[in-house]
């Protein structure tokens, strides 16, 4: 492997890069999940929802029902 042959230098500085790109990414992650959940309350609010029962759901679920438009569940809470 050529890890095996670098300095302790070059693979801390490695390691410093690595830990910048995993800050970086979870940065993008966490705005990519906030436009999601923009994209949903307005979805929510111009869809013309047609509910579908979830049959893959246990009867515990609180949210039963998705819409076979938007794929959104029956739970305006989610989307305020």
């Amino acid at each position: 492997y050529y890890i095996v042959y670098m300095s302790v230098e070059e693979l801390t500085d490695q390691n410093q890069e690595y830990r910048y790109e995993i800050v970086e990414m979870r940065e993008k992650i966490l705005r990519l999940e906030e436009q999601i959940k923009a994209n949903e309350k307005v979805i929510w609010k111009k869809c013309e929802h047609e509910w579908k029962y979830d049959t893959c759901g246990s009867s515990y679920d609180r949210n039963n029902y998705y819409c076979t438009e938007c794929k959104l569940w029956r739970n305006y809470h989610m989307y305020e």
